[in-house]
């Protein structure tokens, strides 16, 4: 895709992709349940969650946060968000987990950053916990860093690092804090 081989396609609904650049652990899924509650309940845009479907907990997640929102789960994103479009009449997709997913064209590219600790240890997967280098930012138009009520480490030096990437990039800031407890 980077080179032009393969080609992403478009769809005829606004894709907003809700990802990251490490392996797990940033609140993708919990991220993607907010921002299509703000889609649905503030826009009034039918929505709908694609997601990869790698395991059951988070399409039950989605499934439970998310009772009224269709959840289709399949490889094939693109397939995906027609029959959003064809059964759901959705006009938003969330990607949960899209950021390395280039086959479909998205109209807002999000990427979660944990602020405790933004790249691990600077290396890619085996060695470290990057699923691609950090010039991958150059692709993202807005970077939250998750857990900033925990201890976060030097957001300033992050925010300038990422910026030398990516001089457009919009930043915001995420809290985790527990709703319930349940068993």
């Amino acid at each position: 895709y980077k080179l032009k081989i393969f080609k992403a396609r478009r769809v005829s609904l606004k894709v907003i992709s809700v990802g990251n650049l490490t392996l797990g652990g940033t609140g993708k899924t919990p991220f993607a349940i907010a921002l299509a509650r703000l889609l649905e309940d503030e826009l009034r845009s039918p929505t709908a969650v694609l997601i990869r479907g790698y395991g059951w907990d988070e399409q039950a997640l989605l499934k439970k946060n998310l009772p009224d929102t269709p959840i289709l789960v399949g490889e094939d994103r693109v397939k995906s968000a027609h029959k959003a479009i064809r059964l759901y009449g959705s006009q938003f997709a969330v990607l949960d987990d899209g950021f390395q997913h280039w086959e479909i064209e998205r109209d807002l590219d999000i990427v979660l950053v944990d602020s405790r600790n933004p790249f691990g240890n600077n290396r890619l997967f085996p060695r470290g916990v990057l699923r691609e280098p950090k010039n991958a930012l150059n692709r993202a138009q807005m970077v939250v860093f998750t857990k900033i009520n925990k201890k976060a480490a030097g957001l300033d030096i992050i925010k300038d690092e990422i910026k030398r990437i990516n001089r457009n990039v919009i930043f915001l800031e995420a809290s985790h804090k527990p709703s319930h407890i349940y068993d």
